[in-house]
């Protein structure tokens, strides 16, 4: 509980929900679950579509890099970042 009303602490609350796994949310920051490196490195979005960096309050490309290593490049030439995502 911070200030009488529920809120995340810690990383290990927010690395068990959905929003972790799903959104790459797994740091906890001012009682709430925020997009971390590690997290987007592990979402599902980082393999198909090069959403591997924080880019704000999600996961994006960051660079081409990202996109290089993703699926969308490999299978649909799209391996440069532009914008948070992976274009041709």
């Amino acid at each position: 509980m911070v200030g009488g009303e529920c809120a995340v602490q810690v990383d290990g609350d927010c690395q068990r929900s959905d929003a972790c796994r799903d959104l790459g949310s797994c740091a906890a920051s001012k009682g709430k679950c925020v997009v971390s490196a590690e997290g987007c490195k592990q979402i599902a979005f980082c393999k198909l579509i090069g959403h591997c960096t924080p880019l704000g309050d999600k996961c994006g490309a960051a660079s081409d890099e990202d996109c290089r290593a993703s699926d969308v490049c490999r299978v649909g030439g799209r391996c440069r970042a532009a914008e948070g995502d992976c274009v041709k």
